[in-house]
């Protein structure tokens, strides 16, 4: 078998028949997978490799078992990059003419546009099919070596997949936006053995465009790419892809990559919104389920881009993300869950999305209301033994309280776990818990804040917190609260003017270059609104 090895070798690197190459590799790639070893130079495979690539494909015989003319040779470049991949081959195989030739076959075995660029970004679910590969010259098998090769080249290189993908008219870049599209990902799912290999495919896709993102990229050159991205609808093609070709425990990149395009473009955002809307049943069903799998990272990336959406977005767009968490009986079991989820990161982010649709949502309000134990559950979080829970949970329970009707003697509860917080050692705690609590004054709890001592509290927090964005926090709720004649009352009776006043005056000594704190404006305005003529 050795010397097999060694005149197949012979073969594959001085034949310039291009069908007798590309047969010697097929060879000697199945050789390799066996154990047999052979002698093959850096500099004389990549000039093998480099002349069948160039050549035109001569296919005299269909390679057995629905492979591809190209698939030997792919995963043969596969196996001596793996092998004997140390990071100077590396450079030298992705610097040298063998991988320019390559991505251009790819790209030419695919049938892209030459404007593939410019065309992508029109296809959806309802554009023309784009030509079908030759699966002929490459097979699914074929194609998962291929972004195989690039992840191990990228991997030792990740410099060189920034240059890639950010080139202006990328062939690599045109490459992986089209494996995406949904009109590719039909005609790989009807080719043989294209099924199995669609998951790999879709993953190593979505490994290679998370690189921009991962690395420390220059920000001209990362918009360029999210520009690209946007372009090509490549959201609304992440979201496809999940729903209607991935099982659920292989979204958790997808989604991921998708979010991390939604949270840092809009276009990107509107595009899974519209997605959604173009085929609710279908995609909510599909959120559904992945929202309350058994994977906490998916679970967290859902729900930090639905919270982008529910912050960025009118809230016309925001009636599917209701249907989630009512679930399709309206008994808020999806919410239930998600807020006594075991994992940290996943109960934070319901309660940070909670905040934000609290922030729109009537429907959501009732059901705080009417549902037995949601409005615990929300209060629940107030006591978490996780701060980042805590930051979250505060800032719901304060949009819950704005304007509250008939929420706010519900609310009534949380006054005391509230007025804890006040103390806690996170400063968004305290910001979060101090405008809640000015939310409540207007909502008849005057009562309760004075048992508690809330005026006291947040007078102290607005005099001598440490931090500018707690003191502004507290002298606004100041402002909200001195309007219930009660606390009114205990506000003056505690020297709050000529407390308020030193403040001011420190304010005001500060060097004419220094900007003002933000809270100077409220200091002065919660010291007018104290003098008699105020008083009630």
């Amino acid at each position: 078998m050795e010397k097999l090895g060694s005149d197949v070798a012979t073969l594959f690197t001085h034949s310039h028949v291009v069908s007798l190459v590309s047969a010697a590799a097929c060879l000697l790639g199945q050789l390799g997978q066996q154990g047999v070893t052979f002698d093959l130079q850096p500099m004389e495979w990549m000039a093998a490799a480099t002349h069948a690539l160039s050549a035109p494909a001569e296919v005299r015989l269909t390679p057995p078992g629905s492979c591809g003319f190209y698939d030997g040779l792919l995963i043969l470049l596969l196996q001596l990059l793996t092998e004997q991949g140390k990071a100077s081959l590396i450079r030298d195989m992705s610097s040298s003419e063998m991988w320019t030739v390559l991505w251009h076959r790819f790209s030419m075995v695919l049938r892209l546009p030459e404007e593939a660029s410019a065309q992508e970004g029109e296809l959806s679910l309802s554009s023309p099919p784009s030509p079908e590969p030759d699966w002929t010259l490459i097979s699914p098998q074929g194609m998962a070596a291929l972004l195989s090769l690039a992840m191990a080249t990228f991997t030792q290189e990740p410099q060189l997949c920034l240059s890639c993908l950010s080139q202006h008219g990328s062939i690599l870049m045109s490459i992986l936006k089209h494996l995406l599209c949904p009109s590719f990902l039909n005609q790989l799912c009807q080719a043989p053995h294209g099924s199995e290999f669609l998951p790999v495919v879709v993953l190593s896709v979505c490994q290679l465009l998370c690189f921009p993102f991962a690395l420390d990229m220059d920000a001209d050159l990362l918009i360029g790419v999210l520009a690209d991205l946007r372009d090509s609808e490549v959201a609304a093609h992440l979201l496809q892809v999940c729903c209607y070709h991935l099982p659920l425990m292989q979204v958790e990149l997808p989604i991921s990559l998708l979010t991390r395009l939604a949270l840092m473009d809009p276009t990107s955002l509107n595009q899974f919104v519209n997605t959604v809307s173009a085929s609710p049943r279908t995609i909510v069903s599909f959120l559904s389920v992945a929202l309350l799998s058994d994977q906490p990272l998916l679970t967290s990336d859902l729900l930090s881009l639905l919270a982008h959406t529910a912050r960025v977005l009118s809230p016309s767009h925001l009636s599917f993300i209701q249907e989630l968490l009512a679930g399709s009986d309206e008994s808020y079991r999806p919410l239930r869950s998600l807020l006594g989820h075991p994992e940290n990161s996943v109960r934070a982010h319901t309660y940070r999305l909670l905040g934000h649709l609290l922030q729109h949502s009537m429907a959501l309000r009732g059901a705080l209301q009417s549902q037995s134990g949601l409005l615990s559950l929300l209060l629940l979080g107030l006591g978490d033994k996780d701060p980042v829970v805590r930051c979250s949970a505060s800032f719901a329970v304060g949009n819950a309280a704005y304007q509250a009707g008939p929420l706010g003697p519900a609310l009534a509860a949380a006054v005391p776990s509230m007025t804890q917080l006040l103390g806690d050692p996170q400063a968004g705690i305290r910001c979060n818990v101090a405008s809640a609590l000015g939310n409540l004054g207007p909502e008849g709890l005057g009562e309760e804040l004075l048992q508690c001592e809330v005026p006291q509290r947040l007078l102290e927090m607005a005099c001598g917190d440490p931090q500018p964005n707690v003191k502004e926090a507290a002298l606004i709720a100041l402002r909200s609260l001195q309007q219930e004649p009660g606390i009114h009352q205990v506000l003056v009776s505690l020297g709050a003017s000529e407390k308020l006043a030193l403040l001011s005056l420190g304010n005001q000594s500060l060097p004419h270059s220094s900007p003002r704190p933000a809270s100077a404006k409220h200091c002065r305005k919660l010291i007018h609104l104290l003098r008699p003529a105020h008083s009630m």
